[in-house]
């Protein structure tokens, strides 16, 4: 087990400290801000209704929104918070910019406490702490998330998973993605799409962006306020069409989400809450991998069809103010067990283990890996001795000291650190394996592990496909079943913010 390698310093580079002196928008401020804002609901779609939020500029009958909530629409009506918040008043497009998401939309009349809100003068202070407003999940009130500025890259691009960058080109969307965006710390939920990002003084330095379908959890950024100027200044087409679906949440996704949500399913899993936002598909999932190569890997050896595998369903378990996700095969049922939570097959000799807990800063970091793999994962297996590492499911690098591959970190522009390790062992049963993921963001760290008690012997021996016995058709059951296990460690991450 010594040669298990931690996550460590690469890890601890996400520590980031912060000025206690940066202003925040305050609590009455917030709370006078929502007076601005306007949910958003499209129908007559050519993909299924829409929901998104908006605020009022200028003047009451104007509100910015997503463009990606009402582009294509044949109707959109919207409900402003506050007093009147359950009518619902016809909106018209007036004005779109399209490469930054934005539309305006006009009604004839506004309730007289609607309060425009004004466009920050200058570029916001990066030392600052901001406030995006907005519908989380087509909530019946808007509600407001603290924010600060995150480094890393800037270009939309550069922060995108590659799945999800290229499902936006298959739908021929018109979003810039070289474009710079604002990055934050924290993720911005689906629904607040439109919502305004306000300062310590109440002005508009952006508006909530994402809502975009990235895997586990959604892609989330913040357009600057310079798009709020081309979108009024824009003479493009208002008619143009958008069809979401498969790359932004609709009021379908919405609903299940929040249906999930409802049922209040929550477990302590180590040190963090996770709460059960409801189930994906294979195929939603992978467009938010971190780490393609393995997945694809995962894919080849299934000896499943491809398309008939994309169909599988997923539990996703969220802890919600850090975005850590954990993946688990549908039909388990994930429990508490201790310090972590495990999810176990009826029959096969799989478990998988999560857990997560606070992790600010390197040694933190390094602690909580530490803890994790030896004291509550592979400590499940024992007795077991290391034979080798997975090479085709390990993170590697040529080790200097060694010359040897071995175990080694990775980041992600957006500030993600990974490593996945798969581990064959032996142990009194025959060949086990353990393959985990290990990833931290946001002053977090996330391990999700699944382990194999002992590999079916036919698994080497059987011929592709399978002959019809017995003892190969209890391989493939057993190839099976680990797919969807190992698929489900490896999907478990963040979301991109």
């Amino acid at each position: 087990m010594r040669r298990l390698q931690r996550l460590g310093a690469a890890l601890g580079l996400m520590a980031v400290t912060l000025s206690a002196q940066a202003a925040a928008p305050s609590y009455e401020l917030r709370r006078q801000t929502l007076a601005s804002l306007v949910k958003v609901r499209a129908t007559d779609c050519p993909d299924g209704d829409r929901a998104a939020s908006g605020f009022v500029l200028e003047r009451g009958e104007r509100i910015v929104t997503a463009h990606h909530a009402v582009g294509g629409c044949r109707q959109v009506v919207v409900s402003f918070e506050g007093a009147e918040k359950d009518k619902l008043r016809p909106a018209r497009i007036v004005r779109v910019h399209a490469a930054g998401d934005l539309a305006l939309l006009e009604v004839a009349t506004a309730p007289a406490a609607a309060r425009p809100l004004r466009m920050a003068a200058t570029a916001p202070d990066p030392e600052s702490v901001f406030a995006g407003l907005g519908y989380a999940l087509n909530m019946p009130s808007a509600s407001d998330i603290e924010v600060r500025f995150a480094v890393g890259a800037r270009r939309l691009r550069d922060i995108l998973p590659p799945e999800a960058a290229t499902e936006l080109e298959r739908n021929r969307s018109r979003i810039a993605t070289d474009r710079e965006v604002l990055r934050f710390n924290v993720a911005l939920q689906p629904g607040m799409s439109g919502g305004p990002i306000i300062d310590a003084t109440g002005a508009v330095i952006g508006v909530v962006a994402g809502g975009l379908k990235a895997g586990a959890a959604p892609a989330s950024w913040g357009w600057p306020s310079e798009n709020v100027r081309l979108l009024l200044a824009s003479t493009e087409p208002v008619d143009q069409v958008v069809t979401p679906a498969r790359t932004h949440y609709t009021l379908q996704d919405f609903n299940a989400v929040s249906a999930a949500l409802a049922a209040n399913r929550s477990l302590r899993c180590g040190d963090l809450d996770f709460v059960d936002t409801g189930t994906r598909s294979l195929a939603e999932l992978m467009r938010g991998a971190d780490d393609w190569p393995r997945v694809q890997h995962l894919l080849n050896i299934s000896r499943e069809d491809p398309a008939l595998l994309a169909n599988e369903r997923f539990q996703v378990w969220l802890h919600r103010a850090s975005g850590a996700t954990a993946i688990v095969p549908a039909g388990y049922q994930l429990r508490a067990e201790g310090r972590v939570c495990v999810a176990r097959s009826s029959q096969g000799p799989f478990e998988q283990v999560v857990f997560g807990t606070p992790a600010p800063g390197q040694v933190s970091v390094y602690a909580a890996s530490k803890q994790y793999e030896e004291q509550l994962a592979l400590a499940r297996l024992i007795p077991w001795q290391f034979l080798q590492f997975d090479v085709q499911l390990t993170t590697a690098a040529l080790s200097p000291i060694t010359g040897q591959m071995e175990p080694t970190t990775l980041g992600q522009p957006t500030g993600l650190m990974f490593a996945r390790k798969g581990v064959i062992m032996r142990r009194p049963e025959g060949l086990g394996h353990a393959f985990s993921t290990l990833v931290a963001r946001s002053d977090t760290f996330l391990g999700v592990s699944t382990l194999n008690r002992v590999q079916h012997p036919g698994l080497t021996n059987c011929p592709l496909p399978a002959t019809p016995n017995a003892y190969c058709a209890g391989a493939m059951a057993h190839l099976r079943e680990w797919t969807r296990f190992v698929l489900a460690t490896q999907l478990s991450t963040y979301p991109t913010y």
